[in-house]
């Protein structure tokens, strides 16, 4: 949908990615909200575990109802937008950066070395969502995504 509004003009392609970021932050929320007030049921759906294992899955459960705000618009930005714009160097560049240099490290470091509780491990694991949505943010206010990649077609 992105790519189809940048093939008319920059600029409406832009527009556009702002309205489909703004519906998205809303889904998001709507999302992350229910999924707060529902973890209580969650939990009761696993049954034959132990208290400290709902501690940790309680937990989880908060972290990523937060989480999954940057999970969202991580998609619509890497899928939707940036890829419209052909901007895929970037896209690729930023995943193996936020990937193997935030995520994994810090995945391997609290669970393996430091052998902390499952729930900071699954933060630091997100960490790597979270840096990548900052990263993407810069990205996509910066515009450098929207190319018509139509213009040399057409032209």
């Amino acid at each position: 949908m992105v790519g189809r509004q940048l093939s008319k003009s920059e600029t409406s392609g832009i527009k556009y990615s702002r309205k489909l970021t703004k519906i998205t932050l809303i889904s998001a929320l709507i999302v992350s909200i229910l999924t707060l007030f529902l973890s209580p049921f969650l939990l009761r759906l696993f049954t034959g575990i132990s208290i400290e294992t709902k501690v940790y899955l309680q937990k989880i459960i908060y972290i990523q109802s937060v989480v999954t705000v940057f999970y969202f618009v991580n998609n619509l930005w890497i899928v939707g937008v940036f890829r419209a714009g052909g901007d895929n160097k970037f896209t690729m560049k930023m995943i193996f950066i936020t990937t193997w240099l935030i995520g994994v490290p810090l995945t391997v470091l609290g669970g393996l070395v430091f052998k902390w509780s499952p729930s900071v491990v699954y933060f630091l694991f997100c960490l790597e969502e979270i840096s990548k949505a900052i990263i993407g943010y810069f990205r996509y206010k910066s515009n450098r995504w929207a190319v018509n990649l139509t213009k040399e077609i057409t032209e």
